[in-house]
């Protein structure tokens, strides 16, 4: 037997129980949304997504493969009502050649700049 409809006046609360659950759901369809390359192993890939909790790492041989990543991982957000932080964001840039960032003080990565 179904009860009938009744409305929710008020949301989950920072520390409920159900909190944390309903998160990980969300954040596994935003990162699902997100198409690379699943195969070779994790030296040959050119992005990969590394996730946990509430923190995700894009890894990417290059911006534009970022700004692809992160242009996905917002469609996907949008669906779900979730945004990206762009004021807790950071970035890291691990090269040989310093001379091409040396006077990189941001990152411009699709609206976001880090």
């Amino acid at each position: 037997m179904m009860t009938e409809e009744f409305a929710i006046n008020k949301g989950l609360r920072q520390g409920d129980a159900l909190t944390t659950q309903l998160f990980n759901v969300v954040l596994e369809k935003v990162m699902r949304h997100i198409q690379i390359n699943k195969g070779g192993s994790i030296y040959t890939r050119t992005l990969q997504i590394l996730a946990y909790a509430d923190d995700v790492n894009l890894i990417g041989r290059s911006t534009g493969l970022l700004n692809d990543a992160v242009v996905q991982m917002e469609a996907g957000a949008n669906e779900v009502g979730v945004k990206i932080n762009e004021e807790k964001t950071k970035y890291m840039i691990n090269t040989r050649n310093k001379v091409r960032f040396r006077n990189q003080k941001h990152l411009q990565v699709y609206n976001y700049e880090f």
